[in-house]
């Protein structure tokens, strides 16, 4: 029993009090009490304190109170005993853990005491326990729960304030970020000084409503400016709470400023699905109608009011019901439908759409089906024509005699007609393949220059904008024109179209022409230079005095007759060059002493019309390789066609420079000038531009191609750049070569 301190050194002492009382009060106590010796030994225990800790009375009495009391807990109790022992502290009180049989964890609040003897001296100490562990795990739960509601209002979306006498006592985390104000900025301020203006009224009428006890909705929309001036949208709930021992209001803020954005855009969908022209309508599972846009309803001869419920089969006639049918189970089993349907009007009447149908599933559910139409009667009317078009288009192919073939940008044989396939005779095997390479290479190998060929078709291929025209020879005799210009949609450039015709037979004709001329044109030379001979004699009055009549017809003789000159030595330069017997003659020259010599032979014409001319050449004494007497017909004609067709007091401006390797030629008149129309015809032989006509009646309409065609020879090209009533600048550029 506890009322005796046993040792060895002690006697049994009697306590002050009756042993039986005590006893009873001991046993019966609701509290577990227990007698432990200076060494923390139980020497005694009541039967409520055995049940706290899960033992028998027996197997307690013996262990030392570190034995059944938690690790963590040990230091704490001895801690407090030693303090009652050396009297820092009459009594002890603390809150540990024990460790019951089984071993789980019971909390106890422990009252200890020393108990002395009558000689004053500690015999041992008597503790009074309760068992607080429910306490325990509910101050555990309402703590978790605290730190639970302190994350949530510290770490959530949604801004935070408490207010007390329209002051804000407090600010979660969130709320000053989106203000932008700090702690102690928002500590105190009245809360109406960050609501907008305008819902200032709103926000204080309900904050006072409220607290009078009337029922006020409490979740609204509203703004609050920040620190920086800025507005922002949020959506606002309050509700009532007890805050430091005072009524309080806590209000939350959830930003709506995303929400608004979607609602906005949402309006803008309902607004585009409304006024759309496509037809769409929205069903359930059934096939009633829900919603349906004014488009759709119109359509089918409805009112939206009338049509909402209406079932889809209605708007289908008894003959397309099976088509309607086929199309819902496909739409059921695969989530979408694309195809043609026929819909039918209130009035019986049908027309065909092009449907593209999809279910649509809320929370993975299927919920509605979505069907939206196109109506394809013009589509259809504009299909039969084109076919139309197409087949007249067909047939014109078929008629012509031009070998068409068209490349798409990626090197796919895009079309080719029956033509194309004959002139080159191409097998089947190369033409299935729709291989550009493949196919160019079978027609390179057919001809006398392949390689000029292939690098002809490559440039055309790394500038698809250009334009070319040629003639290709072919190893069996054959000549083809070659025209190739970009496929274009538009402004877009889609491929490459070729034509090719064969004029083996117009070249035979042209060059018996060519030869006839040239034939002819001797013929004429000598008649020709002896008119000139005998009528210079004339002029010159070495036969005799001539009156001024018989003199005003010798020179019309003269002129007519060096007209005539000029025509025929045109037509002899044009046979050489068409008959390939022109011979080129390379000698180094100084261009711009050739074109020097080219104005003062001119000089005459120059002054009559008083143009002035300005020479630029930057580099002074340009020499080149090329044949002088050639290069000095392309001069001849481009000053001379500048001096004629500009008005009197006109200014031509002369360019000679290097470029890289090239030499550029170019001369600026600012005379009439070549009408849009006509500028792609320039060169060609014997056309003349019609506003030429007016301004020189002699002209034959040869020497720009002449020009041309030498300069082609000479390895160069001529070209040029015009507007109508301003003037035209023609260039020549040829390649530079500095040695024989």
């Amino acid at each position: 029993m506890f009322f005796f301190k046993k040792n060895e050194k002690d006697k049994e002492e009697p306590l002050a009090i009756g042993r039986e009382v005590f006893c009873d009060i001991f046993v019966q106590s609701a509290m577990g009490e227990a007698v432990v010796d200076l060494e923390g030994t139980y020497l005694d225990v009541n039967e409520r304190f055995c049940n706290i800790i899960g033992y028998h009375k027996e197997e307690v009495l013996g262990k030392n109170l570190a034995e059944v009391t938690h690790p963590d807990d040990v230091q704490k109790t001895n801690d407090v005993l030693q303090d009652i022992l050396l009297k820092k502290i009459p009594f002890g009180k603390l809150e540990k853990r024990y460790i019951r049989k089984d071993g789980s964890i019971v909390w106890g609040f422990l009252n200890i005491a020393l108990i002395c003897g009558s000689d004053g001296k500690p015999h041992y100490f008597f503790g009074q326990v309760q068992d607080i562990t429910e306490a325990k795990e509910k101050e555990q739960k309402l703590r978790e729960s605290e730190q639970k509601y302190s994350t949530l209002v510290e770490k959530g979306n949604d801004g935070v304030i408490i207010i007390q006498d329209f002051l804000i006592k407090f600010a979660n985390s969130k709320l000053l970020e989106w203000t932008g104000y700090s702690k102690e900025e928002i500590q105190e301020k009245h809360f109406l000084s960050f609501v907008a203006p305008e819902y200032m009224d709103l926000i204080k009428k309900n904050y006072v409503r409220r607290f009078a006890g009337e029922k006020v909705d409490m979740n609204y929309k509203v703004e609050i400016v920040k620190k920086d001036g800025k507005k922002m949208s949020v959506e606002i709930s309050g509700s009532l709470i007890n805050y430091q021992g005072k009524p309080a209001d806590m209000v939350v803020f959830r930003d709506i400023t995303e929400r608004e954005k979607a609602e906005e855009e949402l309006k803008k969908y309902k607004f585009i699905v409304e006024q759309s022209n496509q037809q769409i309508a929205l069903a359930d599972l059934n096939g009633n109608i829900v919603f349906a846009n004014e488009s759709f309803a119109k359509n089918h001869g409805y009112s939206l009011k009338d049509i909402i419920g209406k079932n889809l089969s209605l708007f289908h006639s008894k003959e397309e019901l099976a088509k309607v049918e086929n199309a819902n189970k496909i739409l059921k089993e695969k989530g979408k439908y694309n195809g043609e349907i026929i819909h039918m009007r209130k009035d019986g009447s049908t027309y065909p759409t092009l449907m593209d149908n999809f279910v649509l599933s809320i929370d993975s559910k299927p919920k509605y089906y979505v069907g939206m139409a196109i109506d394809t009667t013009k589509l259809k009317e504009v299909e039969k024509e084109l076919k139309k078009q197409k087949a007249l288009l067909d047939s014109v192919i078929k008629s012509i005699d031009e070998a068409l073939l068209v490349i798409g940008t990626k090197g796919k044989v895009e079309f080719y007609n029956e033509r194309f396939k004959a002139l080159w005779k191409i097998p089947d095997k190369i033409i299935n393949q729709n291989d550009d390479k493949k196919l160019l290479n079978y027609i390179a190998s057919q001809l006398t220059d392949f390689k000029e060929f292939l690098v002809k078709v490559n440039y055309l291929y790394s500038h698809p904008a250009e334009d070319s025209v040629d003639f290709i020879y072919l190893k069996d005799k054959r000549i083809l024109s070659r025209h190739s210009f970009p496929h274009r949609v538009g402004e877009n450039i889609i491929g490459r179209i070729w034509s090719f015709v064969d004029i083996t037979k117009e070249k035979e004709i042209d060059k018996a022409k060519t030869e006839f001329v040239s034939l002819a044109s001797h013929q004429l030379r000598a008649p020709a230079t002896a008119v000139k001979w005998y009528s210079e004699m004339l002029l010159d009055k070495k036969t005799g005095e001539l009156n001024k009549k018989q003199s005003a017809y010798l020179k019309e003789i003269y002129n007519g007759n060096e007209r005539m000159i000029r025509l025929v030595n045109n037509l002899l330069s044009i046979s050489k060059i068409e008959l390939g017997k022109i011979s080129i003659k390379n000698e180094l020259i100084d261009v711009g002493e050739l074109f020097e010599s080219v104005i003062k032979e001119q000089k005459k014409d120059i002054s009559e019309r008083k143009h002035s001319i300005t020479i630029k050449q930057p580099v002074k004494f340009l020499k080149i390789s090329a044949d002088p007497v050639l290069l000095r017909v392309i001069f001849q004609n481009f000053l001379s066609n500048a001096v004629k067709y500009t008005k009197n007091k006109g200014k031509l401006i002369c360019v000679i420079k290097k470029e890289d390797s090239k030499f550029l030629f170019s001369i600026k008149d600012n005379g009439v000038g070549i009408p849009q129309k006509e500028q792609r015809r320039i060169f060609e032989k014997l056309f003349r531009a019609s506003n030429a006509l007016e301004s020189d009646k002699d002209g034959n309409g040869l020497g720009l191609y002449i020009a041309k065609q030498i300069a082609l020879a000479l390895g160069g090209r001529v070209w040029f750049e015009s507007k109508l009533g301003k003037g035209t600048t023609f260039y020549l550029e040829l390649p530079i070569k500095n040695k024989l």
